[in-house]
């Protein structure tokens, strides 16, 4: 019998594990029933110099409403397993560490918590949780990344 919990893949190049061309999909669930909502697109890890630049690009579906939708971060690298992940002013959004397969991060900004799991579970699958609460915000998000190049 297999164990319902997935293996970790340990990732020693966080850089060239990353690099390429992703599948997204993302359930996002909330408190109110009107809060469900799914986005399904591509994600490019693209190396810029120092740095790799990340865009998202999908459609955003809430109930009947769907809109395009793009999300853009950066990237640095100042060990071979760790990413200093930034917002595309250059303000950080957290450290990266997934030398193990799996790494735990927290964030508070503006009474907001954002506290995220990434799990890797082969060279060509991941994802990531995030529970986000604060005055205006109280969700859940679910992204699954598939390797497409």
């Amino acid at each position: 019998m297999e164990s319902a919990i997935p293996r970790l893949w340990p990732v020693p190049n966080l850089r060239a594990f990353l690099t390429g061309v992703w599948k997204v999909e993302r359930s996002v669930m909330g408190e109110s029933p009107l809060a469900l909502g799914h986005l399904r697109g591509t994600a490019r890890f693209e190396p810029s110099g120092q740095t790799m630049r990340y865009e998202e690009q999908g459609c955003l579906s809430f109930g009947r409403s769907t809109v395009a939708a793009v999300r853009r971060l950066l990237f640095d690298f100042p060990a071979p397993t760790r990413a200093e992940v930034q917002f595309p002013d250059g303000q950080p959004f957290h450290q990266l560490d997934l030398a193990t397969g799996d790494a735990t991060v927290e964030i508070e900004r503006d009474g907001t918590r954002w506290r995220g799991h990434y799990t890797v579970l082969d060279q060509r699958n991941w994802c990531v949780v995030w529970r986000v609460t604060g005055p205006c915000r109280d969700f859940r998000s679910v992204t699954r990344y598939s390797r497409l190049s």
